[in-house]
């Protein structure tokens, strides 16, 4: 009886039902679209953070956020119990966490002088591989600083990509000879390409970095390097120069003290060394990522003339930056 009444009140008025049908249904539709793209846009966001900076945990010795001093680096031992001991918690953690899809553990090794100690290392990522597989975990790594490329080679290479490594990062510093020398560093530039030529068969993308703002640094220089970087399998990282207390130029207290020391963030552009101006800084950042755009996006010759005569209306742009980098062919030539 009350079915019968409720279904004739409802449809007694077939306009104002299908509007309010319409308008639940809209509502739920919508309310689910939103819920959907929100925790896309989550798990998107904490992927990009684990896969590019951090990784899922870091790893500290005991008092190392009260006193961030390189004495409390752990020391290096055959067992790494350290090491072991915390995995070993870190990956109990997480086979116990509810989840629904398969676990990932991404972790990102920040010590850029890690290829010294290789067989460690691979000592290192063997036990932890070993542990993920036993409890159906992903494992999958990186190496934020970026490796010294001198010290890698194809047969390193193939055991990192069975480690799962998903970006190589590697670790040029300059093109210039005579500035590798004054920093205590060598290059090779064949060898780097040879490096990179691998990465590509076995699929591993590459990033390339290089410090920009050096003591003998100049515009032509640092575009030559651009240009080079460019023309190679590999995506340009740039570190804009910024001092280090107890380096060699910088040991006087003095010459910080009277800073701001947001200055000493290398996304300041601030010249330190008086060879690149905070302009020229700025203009080689954006015209690594340019470079970066371009071969991401597969850009043709009109498209790319575009992008050239954008950055040149550009007033935050060096011109004669962006002309070099735009029409001049690439120099290899290293001092």
């Amino acid at each position: 009886m009350f079915l019968k009444l409720a279904f004739r009140n409802i449809w007694r008025n077939k306009g104002r039902t299908s509007i309010t049908i319409a308008s639940i249904m809209f509502a739920v539709l919508f309310s689910s679209f939103m819920n959907a793209f929100q925790k896309g846009g989550w798990v998107r966001m904490l992927d990009n953070v684990v896969n590019f900076y951090y990784g899922y945990a870091q790893i500290h010795k005991n008092g190392y956020w009260e006193e961030k001093s390189i004495n409390k680096a752990f020391e290096l031992t055959d067992e790494f119990e350290v090491i072991k001991n915390g995995m070993d918690t870190l990956i109990k953690e997480i086979s116990e966490t509810d989840h629904t899809e398969n676990c990932k553990l991404h972790i990102n090794f920040e010590d850029d002088n890690i290829l010294f100690y290789t067989d460690y290392f691979l000592e290192i990522l063997n036990y932890i591989q070993g542990k993920c597989q036993k409890n159906k975990i992903d494992f999958s790594f990186t190496t934020e600083n970026g490796m010294d490329y001198l010290l890698l080679t194809n047969e390193l290479l193939d055991k990192f990509k069975d480690f799962n490594l998903i970006q190589l990062n590697l670790s040029m510093a300059s093109m210039d000879n005579n500035q590798l020398r004054k920093e205590k560093r060598s290059g090779n530039l064949k060898k780097l390409e040879s490096i990179l030529e691998y990465s590509k068969i076995l699929n591993i993308p590459s990033v390339t970095y290089f410090i920009c703002g050096l003591e003998d640094d100049t515009p032509v220089k640092t575009v030559q390097t651009l240009k080079y970087l460019h023309s190679q399998n590999t995506s340009i990282g740039i570190s804009l120069y910024y001092p280090v207390p107890g380096l060699s130029a910088w040991q006087s207290k003095k010459l910080f003290i009277n800073q701001e020391p947001s200055l000493c963030r290398g996304s300041s552009a601030y010249p330190w060394n008086k060879s690149l101006s905070t302009q020229e800084l700025i203009t080689a950042f954006r015209l690594a990522r340019t470079s970066n755009y371009i071969k991401a996006s597969n850009y043709d010759k009109s498209q790319i003339d575009k992008l050239e005569g954008e950055l040149f209306k550009d007033s935050t742009m060096g011109n004669k930056m962006v002309n070099i980098f735009f029409n001049f062919p690439v120099d290899t030539k290293t001092n």
